[in-house]
């Protein structure tokens, strides 16, 4: 049985490269004794046996630092101290994957379920829906366009990132400068007040969060981005809709977008984007 090893031997022995060995001397964690009468440098088994518990370390996730600390300090409380670190660190990145995979797959549904609505686009229908809590950002400007909404949500992206939210699978515009129930010509001529935003479900009170009343909507689902004249003709469907149905605008215009981000290229957005419109209804008041 060999009482040394060459780098090389060694590196094949525990299924480490040699420049990794070499790295372990650097950093003083494993060092081959040297041969004085040919100046070779060699390993042992006690070297053999450090590799493994290294290999261990790095496959709990600690880094080079933190074994060379927890190997370099015999006591055992020191050790047991960096340990229920790491464990807290790791329970932490858990916490962050199960968000991400929560997140992931919220987006997959969303995509196949716009995938799957694509018949009922312009088809307006009236939904129950609940209070929600959503990160918001509202401008005002004289344009509503393609560059303005990008602009807009790089800075709520920028907040998101701000309070370590993870991007959701639908952006919002709300739209507080179009009042449904006025003629088109005060829509058209009116300052443009733009409200981007992200649902939220943090338990957290959040400083840029506000909700969004539930209640009773209509809903509409609308395919590409609507130029002047297409939403004017959109505008005029919604308020006939309204007059057949009784009912009045109890707010603004929002878009929830169906389309998800990664699917959000300026170069494809007049085309591609789905969005659910959804106007909150109360009853129309008798003249009688």
């Amino acid at each position: 049985m060999n009482n040394s090893y060459t780098i090389g031997e060694m590196a094949k022995l525990c299924g480490v490269a040699p420049s990794a060995l070499r790295y372990y001397d650097s950093v003083g964690l494993i060092t081959p004794r040297q041969d004085s009468s040919n100046h070779y440098r060699y390993y042992t088994y006690q070297d053999v046996a450090k590799v493994r518990i290294i290999q261990n370390l790095r496959e709990l996730r600690f880094s080079i630092e933190d074994i060379v600390d927890m190997l370099g300090e015999n006591d055992v409380d020191h050790q047991l101290a960096l340990m229920e670190k790491k464990r807290a660190e790791i329970e932490e990145e858990v916490k962050a994957l199960q968000t991400s995979l929560q997140v992931l797959t919220n987006r997959i549904a969303g995509i196949r379920s716009a995938m799957e609505q694509e018949k009922s686009f312009f088809s307006a229908q009236m939904k129950q829906l609940p209070d929600r809590r959503v990160l918001s950002l509202r401008k005002k400007s004289h344009a509503a366009n393609l560059e303005s909404y990008t602009l807009y949500f790089n800075e709520l992206i920028s907040l998101a990132k701000k309070y370590d939210i993870v991007i959701p699978s639908h952006f919002m515009i709300i739209h507080h400068h179009i009042d449904v129930n006025q003629p088109w010509r005060f829509i058209a001529e009116a300052e443009k007040d733009i409200e981007v935003c992200l649902p939220l479900d943090h338990t957290e009170k959040l400083e840029a969060e506000r909700v969004i009343d539930g209640g009773l909507y209509m809903t509409m689902l609308v395919k590409g981005m609507a130029g002047k004249e297409r939403f004017q003709d959109i505008m005029q469907f919604v308020q006939v809709w309204l007059t057949e149905h009784g009912y009045r605008a109890a707010g603004p215009i929002t878009d929830v977008l169906l389309t998800d981000m990664s699917q959000l290229q300026p170069e494809r957005l007049p085309e591609q984007v789905r969005a659910e419109m959804q106007i909150r209804l109360v009853k129309q008041q008798s003249n009688i």
